[in-house]
């Protein structure tokens, strides 16, 4: 049987450990709140403007010719209602502000790392190649559009090779969308601090 003294020390022991859970459980509630104020919906109007963005992107040394997609990303990405800004910043990700240098080229004018129906390995030959670079940012914003749950998608003539059904609706966030898009674990949080960048952004 415990002695006084020893169920004294049992009682503060508990009470420290009780303690412990609730700042611990707080912080993580803290977090979890946190995380999900910063996620951001696709679908939206505009947080900036077309000027705002192309400003933006010359400070960052993007090519002249990315600059200048910034007109289509606004006229094209407001009138499907979606926010423009979203898709610009991921642009400037996944082609390094125009300069691509990664497995994609500038030839094949792809603004999103969009690759063929069917296809899902990392070799050029996976990647689409686009007429335009308009029709590029239209399949970018189609992809983006379904994936947000955008009414009236999908659509039945688009750019997006990869337009499939059970697309609609998945990642009605950046966030969600970025756990999706790409491998990396990072990849919601990194286009999520280059739209806040383009967002705060002073002219």
């Amino acid at each position: 049987m415990q002695s006084i003294s020893q169920l004294k020390a049992n009682i503060k022991i508990m009470r420290r450990q009780s303690t412990l859970f609730i700042i611990f459980f707080l912080f993580q509630l803290n977090s979890f709140a946190h995380f999900a104020h910063t996620d951001i919906l696709i679908m939206a109007h505009p947080t900036t403007d077309c000027e705002a963005a192309k400003e933006w992107a010359y400070r960052r040394n993007a090519t002249p010719e990315f600059i200048k997609l910034a007109e289509i990303y606004w006229e094209q990405a407001c009138r499907i209602g979606i926010n423009p800004v979203i898709a610009y910043c991921q642009a400037a990700k996944e082609t390094g502000y125009g300069h691509f240098g990664g497995i994609v080229d500038v030839g094949a004018k792809n603004t999103c790392g969009m690759k063929r129906r069917g296809r899902n390995g990392d070799h050029l030959s996976d990647h689409m190649r686009f007429e335009s670079w308009r029709d590029g940012v239209l399949a970018h914003l189609d992809h983006l559009a379904l994936y947000a749950g955008v009414s009236g998608y999908p659509k039945a003539q688009t750019k997006d090779p990869r337009h499939y059904k059970y697309l609609k609706g998945i990642a009605p966030t950046v966030r969600k969308m970025g756990s999706i898009w790409a491998s990396s674990h990072y990849y919601g949080e990194e286009l999520i601090g280059l739209i806040k960048s383009l967002e705060e952004f002073q002219k």
